[in-house]
C-alpha cells in the first residue's frame, strides 16, 4: 500500500501541476493602487538618478496591463508612463513591472526624441498631481459606487491642461477602466487640490454630475526597496 501511495500522490502532483499552468493569481491590489506605487517608483528612480527628471514633469499618459503569470513571483501588473511626443512622432517612456502586492521589480526605458509642448507647472509637477487622482479614486472608491471602476479595473491615465475662468492652470486627468464605456474626469488645482471630478460617456454624454472635491488625501511613501535593474 505505501507504494500505491506514492503512486498515487504522484499522479495527483502532475495533475495538479498540468492544470494550474499559465493560471493568472488573484492580485492582492486593484489596479489604480498599482498605477499609484507604480508612480512612486519613478519618482524614486529619477531621484536615484536611474531615470530623467523629464518623466516627471513632463508626463503625458500612464498605461496599465495585468499580465498573465506562471508563479506567483512573476509579475502580474505592466505600467508603462509616457512623455508627450516629439515631433517626429516618438516618445520617451519607461516601463515599469509590478509583483502582485505591488513591488517593483523591473524596469525598462524606450528612448525617442525629446518631449516638445509640454505644458509648464508652476506648483506640483504632473507626477504629483497624478498621484492625487489616483489616491481620489483609491480612496474614495469605497464611498462613490461610481469610481469603483476605475479602481479595479483602470487602464490608462492621461493628464492636459487648460485653464479657469481666471486664467489659472488646471489640471485634467482622464481615467479610462477596462471594460467600461464611462470616462472619469478629475480637475486639479495646480497646488495639488481637488476641484472636482465626474463621470462622463466615452461619447462626451454626461452619465454623472460633477462632484465636489472631497478633502484632500495625504501623501504616502514609496517603501518598495530599490532595485539594481
Amino acid at each position: 500500500m505505501k507504494n500505491g501511495y506514492s503512486v498515487f500522490g504522484s499522479l495527483l502532483a502532475g495533475f495538479l501541476t498540468v492544470s494550474f499552468a499559465g493560471t493568472a493569481y488573484a492580485h492582492e491590489i486593484p489596479t489604480a493602487k498599482a498605477a499609484e506605487l507604480a508612480l512612486h517608483r519613478i519618482e524614486r528612480l529619477a531621484a536615484l538618478k536611474k531615470i530623467e527628471d523629464a518623466f516627471q514633469s513632463k508626463l503625458k499618459n500612464l498605461s496599465l496591463e495585468m499580465l498573465i503569470t506562471q508563479k506567483p513571483t512573476d509579475p502580474l501588473f505592466k505600467i508603462v508612463a509616457s512623455q508627450y511626443p516629439n515631433s517626429n512622432g516618438t516618445q520617451r517612456k519607461v516601463e515599469l513591472l509590478l509583483d502582485e502586492d505591488g513591488k517593483a521589480l523591473q524596469h525598462f526605458v524606450s528612448r525617442g526624441g525629446e518631449a516638445e509642448n509640454a505644458p509648464s507647472w508652476s506648483e506640483k509637477d504632473p507626477i504629483t498631481l497624478a498621484e492625487v487622482a489616483l489616491h481620489l479614486i483609491v480612496e474614495q472608491s469605497k464611498d462613490k459606487p461610481e469610481l469603483a471602476v476605475f479602481e479595479s479595473a483602470l487602464s490608462e491615465l492621461s493628464i492636459t491642461q487648460e485653464t479657469d475662468a481666471d486664467g489659472i492652470a488646471v489640471a485634467v486627468f482622464t481615467a479610462k477602466a477596462a471594460g467600461s464605456a464611462s470616462l472619469l474626469k478629475i480637475r486639479i488645482k495646480g497646488d495639488g487640490s481637488v476641484e472636482s471630478y465626474e463621470i462622463v460617456s466615452k461619447e462626451n454624454e454626461a452619465s454623472c454630475p460633477a462632484q465636489p472635491a472631497p478633502a484632500r488625501p495625504t501623501s504616502e511613501t514609496d517603501d518598495a526597496p530599490d532595485a539594481t535593474n
